[in-house]
C-alpha cells in the first residue's frame, strides 16, 4: 500500500517538475553542521535561488528566518512559499 502524500509533497514535486521544464536544476540542500538552511536550491544561467518550501499555511521557523536573513546579507537570494501557484509565479 502506498503512503499518503504529505501536504508539502503537493507543492514540492509539481514545483520541481514545473521548474525543470523551464531549465532549472533543482537539488536538495543538506547541512550537517548548521540548522535552518533552506530546503532546496534552484540553478539556471549562473543564478542560484535558495528555497524554503512549507505546507499550506505554515511559515518558516524562527531559526530558519534568522538563517535566511544571514544568507541574504551575504548576497544570496532566499525565498519561501507555502502555495504552489505563487511559487510557480517566481519562475515566470
Amino acid at each position: 500500500m502506498s503512503r499518503p502524500l504529505r501536504e508539502i509533497d503537493d507543492i514540492e514535486q509539481p514545483l520541481f517538475r514545473y521548474a525543470r521544464t523551464r531549465g532549472w536544476l533543482c537539488e536538495k540542500v543538506i547541512s550537517l553542521s548548521r540548522k535552518g538552511w533552506p530546503d532546496r536550491f534552484f540553478l539556471r544561467n549562473a543564478v542560484i535561488v535558495l528555497w524554503e518550501l512549507k505546507a499550506p499555511g505554515e511559515k518558516p521557523t524562527a531559526q530558519q528566518i534568522l538563517r535566511h536573513e544571514e544568507l541574504r546579507k551575504k548576497g544570496a537570494t532566499v525565498v519561501w512559499f507555502d502555495n504552489l501557484e505563487k511559487a510557480k509565479e517566481y519562475f515566470k
